[in-house]
């Protein structure tokens, strides 16, 4: 992976909006040359870069075939993955469907899984990262947190056995394990006040530094966190 940011190219999940946005947004600023998908469009394959967000179903095996072969045939590698995209559902752990439990763990772990395989074949031979959005659920049980919270676990050790098998090639992966970041998915819980969270953009700050950082440098897992620390319902 070449040092200035200027040469890199970022694949961004999720980077329609809230923190992928955000991520996508400093990216851009900082000479990235950024592909932000989303599943909420029917844009196709995007003609020009930087612009409007690519469609890509991170559930769904043929559409992240697709999009890497239309990066491999149009630009021949990545340098940076950010596996983003995510779903949240908060019920107790009685009351979760298998329906809504697949739909989690296929959106939160086994996209990121599938595009990460995909990300590491177009990777240059100078290096390359990847970069997992965990969260604080992940490492302590939350009520209510279920599947979301397991995803992001299995998340951390795929994150490891990345950089266990990777690192002669020097692909480094990194678990950005975050607090409550204020984005739409709290839009529903009006137990959570959304000024005691993390700014998306000081998140993508810190995102943005991790992935421009040279080859050789490996950051296995930063944690972030509200002021407050975890936060509580009120």
């Amino acid at each position: 992976m070449a040092s200035n940011a200027k040469t890199l190219t970022a694949l961004v999940t999720g980077g329609a909006s809230g923190l992928g946005g955000a991520i996508c947004d400093e990216f851009r600023d900082s000479g990235i040359t950024v592909i932000a998908t989303t599943r909420k469009t029917s844009i196709d394959l995007p003609l020009r870069l930087n612009e409007k967000p690519v469609y890509l179903d991170v559930c769904d095996p043929i559409s992240i075939h697709n999009l890497f072969k239309w990066i491999e045939t149009h630009l021949g590698h990545i340098d940076i993955l950010v596996n983003n995209a995510g779903i949240g559902l908060f019920k107790p752990f009685s009351e979760i469907t298998l329906e809504a439990w697949d739909d989690v763990i296929r959106t939160n772990l086994t996209g990121a899984f599938l595009c990460s395989q995909k990300a590491v074949e177009l990777m240059p031979n100078t290096g390359g990262r990847i970069l997992h959005i965990g969260s604080i659920a992940g490492a302590i049980p939350l009520a209510d947190n279920a599947p979301y919270g397991i995803s992001k676990a299995a998340l951390r050790f795929m994150s490891a056995l990345i950089n266990e098998e990777f690192h002669p090639r020097n692909i480094n992966s990194t678990l950005i394990t975050l607090g409550a970041v204020g984005t739409d998915i709290w839009k529903d819980r009006k137990d959570f006040i959304t000024k005691d969270m993390l700014s998306p953009k000081d998140v993508a700050q810190t995102i943005r530094e991790i992935a421009i950082k040279k080859p050789g440098i490996r950051v296995d897992e930063i944690t972030l966190l509200p002021p407050k620390g975890i936060l509580n319902p009120i």
